[in-house]
């Protein structure tokens, strides 16, 4: 673990798999010595659930599931050299693997909801709540993209600033809730109005801008 910190940088999941099998080994080793000799410590077989919890969060499922497989193998290999008893050994290896997969398929589960939240929670970062297209903030990072292709490729890009006549009267006449219907309709004719690789953003109260890639 010290190891990995003091690297700083990203290990591709087949080496990082590599350490949760060395693990798994140094967990074997250290149960196996701690229950020969009559100390009564021969239950770390718990310890593999630090393996599960890495596995299962950090690696994709079938890896995890692949990890899991180590520790079962390893875990029977402990057995056997402890001459445990058959009928024991496999009460044991059920009752510790069990637990383990269950709390790698938690483990697994919180994982795909908290990459969901956050995907979720980057999404809504960059909408606008009320008119459903991107706001300044996205507009900004698309036009950047955009414009670093047009300076490599000398291609054109297109802006258009929009704003709705009239809308404060709108506002004062028939209330904020009109308002809003007016904006939403506004962003769906916008959005139907232009192309798939166009950007529509809403950037003020009644202002949109239109990023054009491609055109003059």
């Amino acid at each position: 673990g010290a190891l990995l910190l003091a690297l700083r940088r990203p290990l591709p999941e087949w080496a990082l798999g590599l350490v949760a099998v060395g693990g798994t080994v140094l967990i074997t080793g250290a149960t196996y010595e701690g229950g020969s000799h009559g100390t009564g410590t021969d239950d770390n077989e718990m310890l593999y659930i630090w393996i599960c919890l890495f596995s299962f969060y950090f690696f994709s499922f079938r890896h995890a599931l692949a990890q899991l497989a180590v520790v079962g193998i390893a875990y029977a290999i402990l057995l056997d050299a402890q001459k445990v008893g058959l009928e024991d050994a496999a009460t044991r290896m059920v009752v510790t693997l069990s637990t383990l997969l269950v709390t790698g398929l938690l483990v697994a589960r919180l994982r795909r909801w908290l990459n969901g939240s956050l995907s979720d929670l980057t999404d809504r970062a960059r909408l606008d709540s009320l008119s459903g297209l991107l706001n300044r903030r996205a507009l900004e990072e698309r036009a950047e993209v955009e414009f670093a292709r047009q300076r490599r490729e000398d291609t054109p890009v297109g802006m258009l600033i929009v704003d709705i006549d009239g809308f404060k009267a709108v506002n004062d006449a028939s209330g904020h809730h009109a308002g809003d219907d007016v904006l939403r309709k506004v962003a769906r004719v916008l959005e139907a109005g232009t192309r798939e690789v166009d950007v529509v953003a809403r950037v003020g109260g009644d202002e949109f801008a239109i990023l054009l890639p491609g055109a003059s």
